[in-house]
């Protein structure tokens, strides 16, 4: 999903878009350094007639020229180096940019992904809990026959199974909100349907590999908006 985000959100789009524009700016500001060499080719053809004794005697007359002009400028003081240093600071600037895209869309995907994980969980106990109510209530209703029961028993039963209905609705309007931020996340239609896998298949890891000072480090010294400060 972080990969399909990655190709089709708009937010990485526009950043790469810009990246690559500075790039050109980058390559453009470097010609600077090289000489600058222009070709010009200029050919005429020009047609005379002349009369002699009594005919015409058409003359044809082809001319060319070739002109090479070279340009190579060996003192600016200090001019184009500091317009390619502001057009590296830019297009870097622009890598940081990129880079803090694609961070943001991670975490937008991944925090809707668990989201949607939770709320496709909280509808399956939902509906365990409905389960549960509506045999309940049918306990109570076969025991105010036999009269091994009271109303009141049956009346809270009712209730209970009215709650856990109202719970299930409310769960499934969870998971369908979940997985419309998580198709606009990936930049797909929030009506589509997105398959994710069960809660119960997803293996929970045991540890975590890195300590918290470790992990302190390698995001000081990766993230992209703590290295534009």
């Amino acid at each position: 999903m972080i990969d399909l985000a990655e190709s089709h959100n708009p937010e990485t789009r526009v950043a790469w878009e810009r990246a690559r524009s500075l790039a050109d700016a980058f390559g453009v500001a470097r010609s600077e350094l090289y000489p600058t060499l222009v070709a010009v080719a200029l050919s005429q053809t020009s047609r005379q007639q002349a009369f002699l004794n009594s005919s015409f005697y058409r003359q044809v007359v082809q001319s060319s020229d070739l002109v090479f002009d070279l340009n190579y400028t060996i003192f600016d003081f200090g001019g184009r180096s500091s317009r390619i240093d502001q057009a590296r600071a830019r297009l870097l600037a622009a890598d940081f940019n990129f880079n803090d895209a694609h961070r943001q869309v991670i975490y937008k995907i991944e925090t809707a992904y668990y989201l949607l994980l939770n709320a496709i969980g909280q509808q399956e106990a939902a509906r365990a809990n409905l389960a549960n109510a509506t045999a309940v209530q049918q306990a109570a209703e076969s025991s105010l026959k036999n009269g091994l029961a009271t109303l009141p028993d049956v009346l809270e039963a009712r209730s209970a199974v009215a709650e856990a209905a109202y719970n299930l609705q409310a769960t499934m309007g969870s998971e369908d909100v979940a997985g419309g931020d998580l198709a606009t996340a990936l930049g797909t239609s929030p009506l589509q349907q997105i398959p994710v896998q069960a809660i119960d298949q997803i293996s929970t890891p045991e540890g975590i590999e890195s300590s918290v000072d470790q992990a302190i480090d390698r995001a000081l010294q990766q993230r992209p908006d703590l290295l534009k400060k």
